[in-house]
């Protein structure tokens, strides 16, 4: 009898362990989020820090305005203007891509859930 218990109890504990365990995607998952709202928290504070200080405000908007003709002057070079535009169609392609299998998968998956429910009634 003590033996029933005891494995019984072991089978409990074990389920448990198992049923409140965290998989490790489950973790990463966690930890992305919690980086991913660090991230946020960053930015916001490195922008109040900007606007909040005069001197760092001006060097800001300066950064800002040579970035944008920095940018001007390099999209104005006929192979940027290919190669952007060659990875612009790319991404469409992916992204047309990316909905068809969803759409696929949609579909399968309403196909099995009616397959599910044919074997029910049978």
């Amino acid at each position: 009898m003590k033996k029933y218990l005891l494995m019984t109890a072991g089978a409990f504990i074990l389920f448990g362990l198992f049923v409140l365990a965290e998989t490790a995607s489950e973790k990463i998952d966690g930890l992305k989020k919690k980086r991913a709202e660090a991230a946020m928290q960053l930015y916001n504070r490195r922008i109040k820090i900007i606007e909040d200080d005069p001197k760092l405000k001006e060097i800001h908007d300066k950064i800002m305005s040579l970035h944008k003709e920095l940018a001007l002057r390099l999209e104005n070079d006929r192979e940027v203007i290919e190669l952007s535009t060659r990875i612009r169609d790319i991404d469409a392609e992916v992204e047309k891509l990316s909905d068809q299998a969803k759409k696929e998968e949609k579909k399968d998956d309403k196909k099995e859930e009616g397959n599910k429910d044919k074997d029910k009634k049978d």
